[in-house]
């Protein structure tokens, strides 16, 4: 059965190439309404399709996508599930490739046709891979955006830590430029109280000086009053 795949997965290359060898020479396929050709899944059928999808370019294989959709949302054959589930392996942003995937391989028993089978079987482990890359992105992008959020959230307490420093030594500076104030006045009140202690000081000694003199004139005048005495006696 591998063998087949591979094999079958060859055939769809080669099927590719004269796709868009043919798209080159006659132009842009014009596009149908119809459900005709989505409800075979003849060998033939399944790989002129895939090599035609192959063959668009990028918004029309989503254009195309888009139409096989709508129908199988009204329409839930299998044929047309499979014509769906190549749309969507060529093509992104067109339904839940991961749910047609389930279906499909729920569903994968009931393709009578071998080659088909095979392909089908190959194609799901190319969309499983690519629903599990696209789930392996889709996780890294949201580490990603969870990362760069607790970054912010960190700068941002970050930077309020650096207010909150800065208000802080702002705070210490002023309180500094306070406490010099008062420490200078602290100085000149000392330097006004040395002053007065010097001029009490000076002024103390003068009383004594001047009350020494008192007692030398009051001892003076003592001999005076007793020489007195003596000579009214005498």
């Amino acid at each position: 059965m591998v063998t087949a795949a591979v094999g079958f997965a060859a055939v769809l290359v080669l099927a590719s190439c004269a796709g868009l060898h043919d798209r080159a020479d006659a132009g842009p396929p014009a596009p149908t309404v119809t459900t005709d050709r989505y409800l075979t899944t003849s060998a033939d059928a399944v790989i002129g399709y895939a090599a035609t999808v192959a063959g668009f370019d990028a918004a029309e294989r989503v254009f195309e996508c888009h139409r096989v959709l709508r129908i199988y949302r009204v329409n839930r054959q299998l044929p047309i599930l499979i014509h769906l589930f190549i749309a969507q392996t060529a093509s992104s942003g067109c339904g839940d490739l991961r749910s047609t995937t389930r279906e499909v391989r729920a569903m994968r028993g009931q393709i009578a046709n071998s080659m088909v089978r095979d392909f089908v079987t190959f194609q799901l482990l190319a969309a499983e891979r690519q629903s599990d890359d696209a789930a392996e992105i889709q996780r890294l992008d949201g580490a990603l955006h969870k990362a760069r959020s607790n970054l912010k959230q960190a700068m941002s307490r970050h930077r309020q830590s650096i207010s909150q420093v800065r208000d802080t030594y702002r705070r210490m500076k002023s309180r500094d430029a306070q406490a010099r104030q008062l420490k200078q006045q602290v100085d000149e009140l000392k330097s006004v109280e040395q002053g007065l202690s010097q001029s009490v000081r000076s002024r103390d000694a003068e009383a004594r000086q001047l009350k020494e003199k008192l007692d030398a004139l009051k001892s003076i005048e003592r001999e005076i009053n007793e020489t007195e005495r003596r000579e009214d006696y005498e």
